[in-house]
């Protein structure tokens, strides 16, 4: 879809829009169409049956079952605009069936369950094919892990922007795996952004309990109070000065984890850090040479996000999962992994 929507000339002089302005663009232009979390235009009147296939909302449910209620609420979740109404257990059934699932209605308990699974030894092998789903397609006798890898280590040559989703589960090790196979300096930028906050406000004499008490303040209302606003735009500009001063190497590609701060604080600094560093990443002039984003994610193929705030992309290039490899690497105090080779 994003491919089609690229395929329309921008008029002159235009940037290129991110994936996720594109597509609610898109979205905003059209009477009947809404765009999902993932990126997706979808009809807002989308067949109940189409929303249960596309959205595998009957995928995976345990042998005690799901809800009709559960049920409809995955389909909401991938499609939110979705206009589905109140279908029956009935209706439910049918369009389920109508969109290849197994699941039947079981009227004493009140859910819908999969069928009785007969479990038999295999001699079949699995380690020379692999079915996976790349590209939200999916392929026979592709090794997803060596399509990953290829990928990043092409990023790394090539320099640039890469957004890396990764389920949260997967995410203990990855970063030393990534500082072990590729030529990658990582940085936990929470870490920096506290070590820099802490500093800054030593140096104004504010009391660090008054700082935690104002971000406190901000979780309940939702707004950053005007003083600790202040105080975190200067944050991001310090973390901006210590990379710039002390990680960034000609060639470098900086790897950020732990970078939730920077959803929590998008509006105060955190969008503009990202986007100035992104930027500079883009142009082959600048350093960094690249700078990659770990994002945890429900799934793999989820918009990239941070705290619940879009990572903005300029095409699927600055899209990628990493592979789940091993390695070893040690932390200094400074919130940085240093690669043993």
């Amino acid at each position: 879809m994003l491919r089609e929507l690229r395929a329309v000339v921008a008029p002159e002089g235009m940037r290129p829009l991110a994936d996720t302005r594109l597509v609610a663009l898109a979205a905003g232009l059209s009477h009947h169409a809404a765009a999902s979390r993932r990126l997706e235009l979808y009809p807002r009147n989308l067949e109940l049956s189409r929303a249960l296939r596309i959205s595998q909302a009957g995928a995976g449910v345990p042998s005690k079952g799901i809800t009709l209620k559960t049920l409809l609420a995955k389909v909401r979740a991938r499609f939110p605009e979705v206009r589905l109404g109140e279908p029956t257990y009935v209706e439910v059934e049918e369009a389920l069936a109508a969109a290849g699932s197994r699941l039947t209605y079981e009227p004493g308990s009140g859910v819908f369950k999969p069928p009785e699974q007969v479990w038999r030894r295999t001699s079949a092998s699995t380690s020379s094919s692999y079915l996976s789903s790349v590209d939200g397609t999916h392929s026979f006798g592709r090794d997803p892990l060596k399509a990953a890898s290829t990928q990043l280590a092409d990023a790394a040559a090539r320099g640039g922007f890469l957004a890396l989703t990764i389920r949260a589960k997967h995410l203990p090790g990855t970063v030393e795996a990534l500082t072990s196979h590729y030529n990658v300096v990582a940085v936990d930028l929470n870490r920096v952004f506290v070590d820099e906050f802490r500093t800054l406000a030593s140096e104004k004499n504010q009391a660090w309990s008054k700082v935690l008490a104002a971000d406190a303040r901000m979780s309940m209302s939702g707004a950053a109070p005007k003083g600790l606003a202040s105080y975190v735009e200067a944050t991001w500009k310090r973390v901006q000065e210590r990379l710039s001063a002390h990680l960034i190497e000609e060639g470098s590609v900086l790897l950020l984890h732990d970078a939730g701060l920077l959803g929590r604080y998008f509006d105060s600094g955190g969008r503009q850090f990202l986007t100035e560093l992104q930027n500079a990443a883009r142009r082959a002039s600048d350093q960094p040479h690249g700078v990659w984003l770990l994002c945890p994610a429900e799934a793999p193929r989820d918009a990239p996000q941070l705290a619940g705030r879009i990572v903005e992309v300029l095409g699927e290039h600055e899209r990628g999962t990493p592979p789940g490899v091993r390695s070893f690497a040690t932390r200094d105090r400074g919130g940085v992994v240093r690669t043993h080779r």
